[in-house]
């Protein structure tokens, strides 16, 4: 299994979730939040609205290496943040190898 990639629980600060505060947000160190839109990880300062809210929020699930978690959309169930292109998209869950190593996260 490749390397687990450092950046999001490490580099990011977590928050309750705005949509839900049994999941969780993630901030930038500039204090924008950590959203997705077009599938793609996005930083932005927020506007209050309940989409912004949802498209914040991620449920951590069991990662597939220990100590590892996966980030589901809380916008899009079934959908989770993964490492593909040197980017960090939100991909529908699949089964596989490739899959299971570009979603986990390690706490910080």
């Amino acid at each position: 299994m490749r390397a687990l990639i450092p950046v999001t629980l490490r580099t990011h600060r977590r928050g309750p979730g705005l949509a839900d505060p049994r999941g969780c947000s993630l901030r930038v160190p500039d204090g924008r939040y950590v959203r997705h839109s077009a599938y793609r990880r996005r930083p932005d300062p927020g506007n209050g609205t309940a989409v912004f809210a949802r498209d914040a929020t991620f449920t951590a699930r069991p990662g597939s290496a220990p100590g590892a978690v996966a980030l589901e959309s809380c916008s899009h169930p079934g959908r989770y943040v993964r490492h593909r292109d040197f980017a960090l998209r939100l991909d529908p869950y699949r089964t596989g190898k490739p899959f299971a190593s570009d979603r986990p996260f390690r706490h910080a």
